[in-house]
């Protein structure tokens, strides 16, 4: 009967610790690839917050498996789909910190331009980029984030499938660089500030030469020195040109030839700072 009684006791006692280990460890009955596969499945319906909610579950569960790494970078994707940047970017950073050599490392970094570009929501036929009227100090800081992202992409993934993609984006983020710079350079003129309209226009010819704001740029800069009478720079840029575009609007009998409404444009308060 002794014996009985002691068998019993252990019984119950292990049938209360098996029970208590599986309120402990509840998603631990549910294999890695079972709660990975419940995760991508929100993340696929579009039902970010659960998919992010899930991915965590799956990463207390299995801290160290082979899904729990790629539904890392999954849930950097929710938070971008979610506009939530200020989520999506330090998560970014961290996949690219602490899996340098994941076989998706690329679009990481693609994902990252994406998530610092400061977007809205486009019209039909236009960049998604936001309109100068709409471009703050942050967005400008974002932008240069942006663009180093996607340059990392072409230049350590030349192949990869995201390179073409991260080369359109720089060109259109170095005519946004462009047109910002030049609409400072127009209020500079309005305000008959020469020296920091010369200063803008150079910056365009010096950072952006590949944008077709370039002639504009020159044009602004000549028109600039002609006002403070400084004619041997103004000469020698109008020969660049001259050169450069020989059919150019901006080139007079003279002296150049500044439309009234590029001046006109930048009477409207700036929304933003001046780029440093």
């Amino acid at each position: 009967m002794k014996f009985t009684r002691i068998v019993f006791v252990l019984v119950i006692f292990t049938a209360l610790a098996v029970a208590g280990c599986g309120g402990k460890n509840k998603n631990k009955t549910r294999s890695e690839s079972a709660m990975y596969n419940r995760a991508y499945s929100a993340l696929s319906s579009g039902n970010f917050e659960q998919a992010i909610e899930r991915y965590d579950e799956l990463k207390a569960a299995y801290p160290f498996g082979d899904y729990t790494t790629q539904g890392e970078l999954e849930i950097c994707y929710a938070h971008y789909k979610l506009k939530n940047s200020d989520e999506a970017v330090p998560c970014l950073d961290d996949f690219l910190t602490l899996h340098p050599t994941h076989p998706h490392i690329d679009y990481a970094y693609y994902l990252k331009g994406l998530a610092h570009l400061p977007l809205r929501t486009p019209r039909i036929g236009e960049k998604y980029f936001k309109t100068q009227e709409q471009f703050s100090d942050h967005d400008a800081e974002s932008a240069r984030e942006a663009y180093a992202a996607f340059n990392d992409v072409i230049e350590r993934f030349p192949f990869s499938e995201y390179a073409e993609s991260s080369r359109e984006i720089l060109v259109d983020l170095i005519n946004t660089f462009a047109r910002h710079d030049l609409r400072i350079a127009r209020f500079y003129l309005y305000r008959k500030a020469y020296i920091g309209a010369i200063n803008r226009a150079k910056q365009v010819l010096l950072r952006y030469e590949t944008s077709p704001h370039t002639e504009e740029a020159l044009a602004i800069l000549i028109y600039a020195y002609e006002q403070l009478e400084l004619d041997d720079l103004a000469t020698d840029n109008r020969r660049v040109l001259s050169y450069n575009f020989p059919g150019s609007k901006f080139l007079g009998n003279e002296r150049i030839v500044l439309d009234e409404e590029i001046v006109k444009r930048s009477t409207k308060p700036l929304l933003f700072g001046v780029f440093r």
